[in-house]
């Protein structure tokens, strides 16, 4: 919850803008502020009528802000957060590999992404609706049969159209949803799990991610911008940088 709150209070809200047509002008004034309603769940959908468990947030934006020159309410323009939705994808990531590594967790960094260092046992059973949602892709010929993706759009919309709807779940009580959880894992992955619980990580994962020095960050994220242009943003050269420096 710190990590998306954060990243909308302060990266997000500050993109708020609105448009200023009056008197013949042509123009976007920022207005730095909005409203937000933020709603919280930690489950996926069913599978069989159980479900995994997955934490996250759906964020809603009204579409309306307070512009302060006119003295009033008027309509969002969001186009600068469409362009840099992928800077504040990285801040968000950014803030909660922190917080997860603050807390003890061991993280492995994959590219653009980073994960919990967990095996990937028993990161595969609790990825049920994943591979639901790819078999159903390699059916439709939208993922071929190495997992390249060749059809993006569609796969865009396959996890709304492909998942099963709540009313199907079993409705089991978060005591027994835990309990077929432990029930998937064989003792080898529990005591894994309780590595990990302690700051280490599995004994099969790759080198687990150290703190990053700064300047090392910043220079990534601006030599992998320039490289492939010649003028860009503060928000371009970060957005690298900060998934340069997850954890």
């Amino acid at each position: 919850q710190t990590a998306v709150e954060d990243t909308l209070r302060y990266d997000a809200q500050p993109l708020i803008q609105t448009r200023v047509r009056k008197n013949g002008a042509f123009a976007n004034r920022t207005t730095g502020n909005m409203a937000c309603a933020v709603f919280y769940d930690t489950l996926a959908r069913p599978v069989n009528g159980v479900e995994d468990m997955h934490d996250h947030a759906h964020a809603y934006i009204p579409n309306v802000t307070w512009d302060p020159v006119e003295q009033c309410f008027k309509a969002i323009e969001y186009e600068d957060l469409h362009l840099f939705r992928p800077y504040l994808e990285a801040c968000f990531h950014a803030r909660l590999s922190a917080l997860v590594t603050s807390l003890g967790y061991p993280i492995e960094r994959q590219g653009k992404w980073w994960d919990i260092a967990l095996a990937d046992s028993i990161i595969d059973k609790f990825s049920r609706r994943t591979k639901a949602v790819e078999k159903k892709a390699k059916e439709l010929g939208i993922l071929d049969e190495n997992g390249r993706v060749l059809d993006p759009v569609a796969l865009a919309g396959l996890g709304a159209s492909t998942r099963d709807p709540k009313s199907k779940s079993k409705d089991l009580s978060p005591e027994e949803l835990r309990a077929e959880w432990w029930r998937r894992l064989t003792p080898e992955e529990l005591r894994a799990l309780d590595r990990v619980a302690s700051g280490g990580g599995p004994e099969n994962s790759g080198p687990l991610a150290g703190q990053i020095p700064l300047k090392e960050a910043l220079d990534y994220g601006i030599g992998s911008v320039f490289a492939r242009k010649t003028v860009a943003s503060d928000m371009e050269l970060m957005e690298p940088a900060l998934r340069r420096g997850f954890g």
